[in-house]
């Protein structure tokens, strides 16, 4: 099946775009275990963050919802998009998505991991997961109307 750029276009963008503004977030505003681990162990990275980090103390429910949950939403949205691609069915998408969504964030529940579970970060993943489900599923409404 050839397809066409604007598919290609539409893949790339809305995997690929949410990733980069999540990582950009966290690279100016958020602070967590594996940036502390990145900065002790890679000077350059380090130097980086020294330059672009910025002890945002956000006021409101939206400055912290930018903080703390965008960046997951964001990812979570991501993954789910590239699930749909990758599977090619989007209920069973979604199930792997929710899944993978809550999953990730019980799993910060163990000791070991040097991370906060957060039920707001679940909600946060899973309301990705659906806005992508629903992007995807317009996308192939879409598509199949101009098929």
């Amino acid at each position: 099946m050839k397809h066409s750029k604007s598919h290609y276009m539409f893949w790339s963008i809305n995997i690929f775009l949410p990733v980069m503004i999540a990582f950009g977030m966290y690279m100016f505003i958020h602070q967590d275990y594996l940036f502390e681990l990145l900065e002790k162990h890679w000077p350059l990275f380090c130097q980086i963050r020294a330059i672009t980090y910025s002890n945002f103390q956000p006021q409101g429910v939206i400055g912290r919802f930018i903080k703390y949950q965008l960046g997951d939403l964001l990812w979570a949205y991501s993954l789910e998009v590239a699930i749909v691609l990758g599977t090619g069915n989007l209920y069973k998408a979604l199930k792997y998505g929710v899944f993978l969504a809550i999953g990730v964030e019980c799993f910060q529940l163990f000791p070991f991991i040097h991370a906060t579970f957060d039920i707001w970060d679940v909600i946060a993943q899973v309301v990705g997961v659906l806005i992508a489900f629903c992007s995807c599923q317009e996308y192939y409404k879409k598509q199949a109307s101009i098929l």
